[in-house]
């Protein structure tokens, strides 16, 4: 142990001899003890190399440019003007609003007359896919005018000296009701655009019943409109409707017999729109097709 400390304690001693001899060997003639480099706070050269010349003091590297993004841009929105806050001075009242399906008077009315039963097939089909869709859409667009009749070709009624009717019905008692109910609405409802929708909701159905549960929603209507159709009443205006059918057009081989300002027009049983377009509207409204099938 003893040994090992001298041994330390001697090359100490050897590294600062060494130290102070290679300063002294390398220190220019008449050089100050500062630039011999006695009090210099610079750490001497590598005691094991191999040069004899002092180290070149390195340049100490600049410092690392770091990415500095660009600032992000605010865009606020433009000041209100002064008065924004104040009470501006009213401006004028706009214009009535003018809607834009008024019905053109320039144009003559069309009135469309129909002849049909309860539970006739065809007499369904045209109401539900032509007299229907065409006054619901475009009533207000066009003039027409609908009138329909619950009679049909072999319908027939009688009245008694008592003043009680009797009524019979191409496809039965049960049509003759479903006639009876459109005539009741038709005489409660006067106007086309009240009761049309409910006629033609009738229309087709299996019996009394179904079309008034169906078809006549407020309950006080329902009773009276029932009552009407299965009495006295009911049978009194179907035949009311038979007398203008004797009037207009007498015996009719085929239902729904369709008449357009007085005539007849077969066509209309299949696109009653297209021949009201192509016949009878004069100007042409924008809302037909574009095409004409009918001269």
């Amino acid at each position: 142990m003893i040994t090992f400390l001298i041994i330390g304690i001697f090359l100490q001693l050897t590294d600062g001899y060494r130290y102070h001899f290679y300063a002294w060997s390398n220190t220019p003639k008449g050089a100050t003890q500062k630039q011999k480099g006695y009090f210099s706070d610079e750490a001497p050269p590598h005691l094991y190399s191999e040069t004899t010349q002092m180290p070149v003091q390195q340049p100490e590297p600049e410092p690392a440019q770091y990415y500095r993004p660009e600032p992000r841009r605010y865009y606020s929105r433009p000041e209100p003007p002064r008065n924004y806050y104040s009470h501006p001075e009213p401006e004028p009242a706009p214009e009535p609003y003018q809607q834009t399906n008024q019905v053109n008077t320039s144009r003559n009315t069309v009135t469309i007359e129909v002849f049909g039963e309860g539970r006739c097939p065809d007499t369904t089909r045209f109401l539900a896919w032509h007299l229907g869709p065409t006054w619901n859409n475009y009533q207000d667009v066009v003039p027409i005018n609908v009138i329909y009749h619950p009679f049909g070709l072999k319908s027939k009624c009688s009245c008694n000296e008592w003043g009680d009717y009797k009524c019979d019905c191409h496809h039965g008692e049960r049509e003759c009701k479903l006639n009876q109910l459109q005539a009741c609405v038709i005489d409660q409802f006067p106007d086309p655009k009240v009761h049309m929708t409910t006629v033609v909701c009738i229309q087709g159905k299996k019996n009394i019943d179904e079309a008034g549960d169906r078809c006549i929603y407020d309950e006080y209507d329902r009773a009276r409109l029932m009552n009407c159709a299965l009495g006295n009443r009911g049978k009194e205006l179907l035949s009311k409707h038979g007398k203008e059918k004797e009037k207009k057009v007498g015996m009719i081989p085929w239902v729904p017999w369709i008449l357009i300002d007085g005539v007849r027009v077969k066509e209309a049983e299949k696109n009653l729109w297209q021949v009201l377009c192509d016949k009878y509207l004069h100007p042409r409204p924008s809302e037909c097709p574009t095409g004409r099938m009918f001269a």
